[in-house]
């Protein structure tokens, strides 16, 4: 029997031939369609999570700590972004913020009416900025004025320039701090996804019921020693996508929501006062000092301080209170 297949085969050699080769062209063509789908996946998924959705791919936290739990509290976050990204490599930058700062009463924007006008110091990173006049702002020395540079719509609002000085009272009772301003600054691009660690997101002005100017850029030195109390940490941490397949996007979403789970049952972070600023006085109504809210909450889109990225997960953690997840796009940011 199979000496007459091997025979009719020969006898038909060519016919024989040719669907050998149609056979192993049609595999080959096929192979290499799904090796270009897959490569095609891949590269629209890290196109997606470096690009397009990169600021819905950010671990945020925030956290109030006093200026003996900033180092745990750093390293702890650290290594939950690491566990966040499923060991991809991860950059994280952070920022600490002052607490509320009444601008003085003066003839210019600087004071005047009913309304409070304040403004916080923060530390940032100073590649991210771009000077526009005089200098960035050195370590702050024991005695004297807190060297700082002003956003520059913050600088044309309140008409300051480098040189100039003035005393701010803390909203939290606490001293007064003397600042010197040592020049003008502008984020080197405001659309960065970095510039959701500013409270204002790099526009220098912001009006909620009262208006707060800032961040005042100061050394971070400054926040050592009790020269400016810390009131808030605030960490953004952003992965290197550029080696992600899209069969490892699972796991990355599972990790994410692991980290997201750990912060949350974190005791480390402290409290926080519950807002940026005061809130305005109405009458009849007595303003209570002193409240405060947890620190850690869950921010993914800019409405809340612990965001865990990818799947559209939007939740907020807050210590002694239930903690809400939904699932959909980035929320708005806050005003």
């Amino acid at each position: 029997m199979l000496g007459l297949l091997v025979r009719r085969a020969w006898a038909y050699r060519s016919l024989t031939a040719a669907v050998l080769a149609t056979t192993a062209l049609t595999s080959c063509a096929l192979t290499a369609l799904a090796v270009f789908g897959d490569a095609a996946a891949d590269a629209g998924l890290r196109r997606t999570l470096q690009h397009r959705f990169a600021a819905r791919t950010l671990l945020e936290v925030e956290a109030a700590v006093g200026e003996d739990g900033r180092a745990p509290t750093d390293a702890l976050v650290r290594h939950a972004a690491r566990d966040a990204f499923d060991g991809l490599p991860v950059h994280v930058d952070a920022s600490t913020r002052s607490g509320p700062y009444r601008l003085p009463v003066g003839e210019d924007a600087r004071g005047g009416g009913d309304d409070p006008r304040l403004t916080l110091l923060a530390t940032l990173d100073t590649s991210r900025t771009s000077l526009v006049t005089g200098a960035l702002p050195g370590p702050a020395g024991g005695t004297g004025a807190v060297p700082v540079a002003v956003p520059e719509e913050a600088a044309r609002a309140l008409r300051l320039g480098p040189g100039d000085r003035m005393t701010l009272a803390d909203r939290r009772h606490g001293p007064p701090l003397r600042i010197r301003v040592t020049g003008v600054y502008r984020p080197a691009d405001r659309n960065a996804p970095y510039w959701r660690l500013d409270p204002m997101a790099g526009r220098g002005v912001r009006t909620a019921g009262f208006t707060t100017y800032g961040p005042l850029l100061a050394h971070p030195s400054g926040f050592t020693g009790g020269r400016v109390a810390p009131a808030v940490v605030a960490w953004q941490a952003r992965a290197d996508f550029s080696t992600v397949t899209a069969d490892r996007a699972g796991r990355l979403r599972d990790a994410a929501r692991r980290a997201e789970a750990r912060l949350g049952a974190e005791p480390a972070a402290g409290r926080r006062p519950p807002s940026r600023g005061p809130a305005r006085r109405r009458p009849g109504r007595r303003r209570r000092q002193g409240r405060h809210r947890s620190a850690r909450r869950a921010r993914r889109g800019g409405t809340g301080p612990v965001g865990a990225p990818f799947g559209g997960l939007d939740g907020r953690l807050r210590t002694g209170a239930p903690r809400r997840v939904r699932d959909g796009p980035g929320g708005r940011r806050a005003a």
